[in-house]
């Protein structure tokens, strides 16, 4: 896969004074379903312990192979700097920006593309409170970051989330937020590409093809997971 280039050096620092602290753990990159068509061979992934904060892509469709994913620290309110597809500059003014709610992380995207088939014209993305998109099951020691695993099931399968997250509530059907924006050409949604349990976006890999019209452009997404643990 080629990757993009990073543009700028400086991550943003983690936000001081929480009781517990969330972070990547170290492991293999996992990858969601393929949300479009075509096969993802292009990578933007964000810098090692940052997750993506938000996808950004031109107001029209003349830049439509540009994308820029933003990134931050987990916990942190600020972002980072942003990474580029290479195909093509991404005009600062009139942006399309899908962007994470402070306190949340993206743990699964959705790409709209035009009536067509042929280029990126809407993004969604799926997010949860970093609290409940973290292993519930996983107890790490944040001075040590010695890692327990915990039950996290009673004997008839229910959830049980670990006495430290009890006053918690990670239902999905309430804390589940999606965030979207899309040009006028968004005309067919596609699939949802997502993170497994316990696990935030840190980057998407794309397919880039050439229309008729000769215009490189997006015709798919898909997510890259890391795995996610609160410290405490």
């Amino acid at each position: 896969m080629r990757r993009a280039a990073l543009v700028g050096l400086g991550i943003c620092a983690l936000a001081s004074g929480a009781v517990a602290q969330n972070s990547l753990r170290s492991g293999p990159v996992l990858l969601g379903d393929v949300s479009g068509r075509n096969v993802p061979d292009v990578v933007l992934e964000a810098a090692e312990g940052s997750v993506l904060a938000g996808l950004v892509f031109p107001e029209t469709g003349q830049g439509a192979c540009a994308l820029g994913l933003e990134q931050r620290l987990p916990d942190a309110a600020e972002k980072g700097d942003v990474l580029l597809a290479d195909c093509a500059p991404l005009p600062e003014a009139s942006a399309k920006a899908v962007r994470v709610p402070e306190g949340r992380v993206a743990t699964g995207l959705r790409l709209c593309l035009d009536g067509d088939l042929e280029r990126l014209e809407g993004v969604a993305l799926s997010t949860l409170p970093t609290f409940c998109a973290a292993d519930p099951s996983l107890y790490v020691e944040r001075d040590t970051g010695r890692a327990f695993r915990v039950r996290t099931t009673d004997a008839s399968g229910a959830l049980l989330r670990p006495p430290w997250q009890y006053a918690r509530s990670c239902d999905s059907s309430v804390i589940a937020q999606t965030v979207s924006d899309a040009r006028e050409g968004c005309k067919r949604w596609q699939d949802v590409s997502s993170c497994p349990p316990g696990f935030a976006m840190t980057g998407v890999s794309l397919a880039l093809s050439t229309p008729d019209d000769g215009r490189p452009a997006i015709t798919a997404l898909q997510a890259r997971c890391r795995p996610l643990v609160t410290r405490y």
